[in-house]
């Protein structure tokens, strides 16, 4: 199972710039099953960033989020992960 990690680093990131190095390690190619949060203050800008790297991973069973830190509500920020914004074209 790959795993996709930064359990317990106590990262503040709070806007979709503290996460480069992050999204950099998940769009990598790799497919990832677990992925793993905890331990981290994550903002709401910056689980919109996340969650579009996420919505990129096919193979994800797991995300473990105990622990997590927010400046969004927790019920916000798993709406972000799992359902990330979708552009529509216009209509015009």
């Amino acid at each position: 199972m790959a795993v996709f990690s930064i359990k317990e680093r106590k990262l503040k990131l709070d806007k979709a710039e503290d996460c480069l190095e992050i999204l950099g390690q998940l769009n990598n190619g790799t497919q990832y099953e677990k992925i793993e949060l905890n331990g981290n203050t994550i903002s709401a800008p910056a689980a919109v960033a996340l969650a579009e790297a996420f919505s990129k991973q096919t193979d994800i069973k797991v995300i473990i989020f105990f622990g997590l830190l927010s400046a969004a509500c927790c019920g916000c920020f798993l709406k972000l992960l799992l359902f990330p914004p979708i552009s529509r074209p216009r209509c015009g």
